[in-house]
């Protein structure tokens, strides 16, 4: 287990991101408590495996750090009784989809990619939030608050447009972006779920031209699961796709965790399997 809870007949093991994937060899079920983060590490770690021909471990992810979003959506309770029982008896399973995220360096693995206005209001969240001892849905609805409701000069810094260009499976997008929103699940945290592309595909996009109007507009009819009936409405557009391939030079951020900004590939070629209860 790479977790803090103590569990009979589980070998444990406190996470090494230099040393993961030796940690995990061997392994075929691993539960996993941490944040977005630790995800992000475990399911590199496992996904560089996979791809040079190891098998994949099942997964039980446990909720336990400042953002936990994937494990929010598809993980276990921080419970003994359960997570015993899920690493003797079983359980649901559940297969999620991976984004492959390739640049300048080795491909990373993950669930939610963002860029622009988002990872500044990731920052802002932190800033603002954070010092108060707030976690997980209420940072994030933070950074939401801070794009869209934030005082008026922060607001206008976070939503600034940066340079960004776009294909998607071939279709082109540019030559600004407010934000970029990427994921292959099937919502994000505090009710929201901002994607309505139509398409039979894996990835989930959306974009935000850098004359995109009405966000706060926006914000709430999709809070209320009013889903634009256009895939492209306001500056806004979203996509369902196999591949993306996204230029910007604004920040970026995979599963909370800043990556160099550049030139990326966006496929999902694999899932992995999670145990539920």
């Amino acid at each position: 287990m790479l977790a803090r809870v103590d569990l009979p007949g589980a070998a444990r093991a406190v996470p090494d991101f230099g040393a993961i994937e030796a940690q995990i060899e061997g392994h075929d079920l691993i539960a996993v408590e941490g944040g977005d983060g630790t995800v992000l590490a475990v399911t590199t770690a496992v996904m560089r495996r996979v791809e040079a021909g190891a098998p994949a471990p099942r997964l039980i992810l446990v909720p336990g750090g400042m953002t936990d979003l994937v494990a929010r959506i598809a993980g276990a309770p921080r419970e003994a009784s359960v997570l015993t029982r899920l690493l003797t008896k079983g359980g649901r399973l559940r297969r999620l989809p991976v984004l492959r995220v390739e640049g300048a360096g080795d491909p990373l693995f993950g669930f939610f990619l963002a860029a622009g206005a988002v990872p500044r209001g990731i920052a802002y969240a932190r800033e603002a939030i954070q010092s108060q001892g707030a976690e997980g849905s209420l940072q994030v609805a933070g950074a939401v608050a801070g794009i869209a409701w934030g005082e008026k000069g922060r607001r206008k810094a976070i939503m600034a447009p940066d340079a960004t260009r776009a294909d998607l499976d071939g279709e082109t997008f540019g030559p600004d972006a407010r934000f970029a929103l990427v994921t292959t699940l099937p919502g994000l945290m505090v009710g929201l779920d901002p994607f309505w592309g139509r398409e039979k595909a894996p990835i989930r996009v959306t974009l935000a031209r850098g004359d995109s109007r009405h966000l706060r507009r926006r914000l709430v009819q999709l809070w209320l699961g009013m889903k634009p009936n256009r895939t492209a409405v306001d500056g806004y557009l979203s996509r369902n796709v196999h591949t993306l391939r996204l230029d910007t030079e604004a920040p970026l951020v995979l599963d909370g965790e800043d990556i160099p900004t550049g030139p990326l590939t966006v496929t999902s070629p694999r899932s992995l399997t999670v145990v539920m209860p």
